[in-house]
């Protein structure tokens, strides 16, 4: 498969998923190996290997190792989930959660000054990376206090809006390998997949 058939072709229609129930996400279930990838350095989060910041039965929050922006943390699901093109409409939930505690964990570090330049202003961005364009094959939400460390950082990951023709379609977002998380949930709301390409 070309790279270019990658970026607009969903890349787990081929591949089945791990066990997991995703109507649920049941937390009983995230012990069982079923739920995890044995090579999936995700999977195997743990706060001698990472900077763990905030964790629960369901989520891990860490910080990023080459931090884009003043606060830069990756929030995933204890379960093994691919990426975003794996999710369906009733991942909403899933997605929601994820970004409430991505927005809980960066409350604890947002009084800690990054990089002597004191706190953050106040914005916040929360989205994903989408296939072939991450570099973990582990569902994983950037969460970040803005501002980004330089304009190029920025640039990966770059939020693009619908044109006005295409939202009246149905768009919910535009051409671009970044979703931010609300985006992501009108598109699956609305029973789509996620894609590099206008969806």
């Amino acid at each position: 498969m070309s790279f270019l058939s990658r970026c607009f072709q969903p890349t787990q229609a081929d591949r089945p998923l791990l066990e997991r129930d995703r109507a649920d996400h049941d937390p009983r279930l995230l012990n069982d190996s079923s739920t995890k990838a044995p090579n999936c350095i995700f999977c195997n989060v743990t706060p001698e290997k990472f900077n763990v910041v905030l964790e629960d039965e369901e989520f891990i929050a860490f910080k990023d190792r080459s931090p884009a922006s003043l606060h830069h943390l990756l929030v995933i699901p204890r379960i093994h989930i691919d990426n975003v093109n794996s999710l369906t409409r009733k991942d909403v939930a899933l997605l929601k959660g994820m970004h409430a505690f991505g927005e809980r964990a960066l409350d604890l570090i947002s009084s800690e000054p990054a990089d002597g330049r004191g706190k953050q202003d106040g914005q916040r961005r929360f989205g994903f990376h989408i296939p072939p364009f991450r570099s973990v094959e582990h569902l994983h939400l950037h969460s970040q206090a803005l501002p980004y460390k330089s304009w190029i950082r920025s640039m990966k990951y770059r939020v693009v809006e619908p044109n006005s023709d295409a939202r009246a379609r149905g768009y919910h977002k535009g051409w671009t390998w970044f979703v931010e998380v609300g985006q992501a949930c009108d598109i699956l709301k609305d029973g789509g997949r996620i894609k590099v390409g206008a969806c």
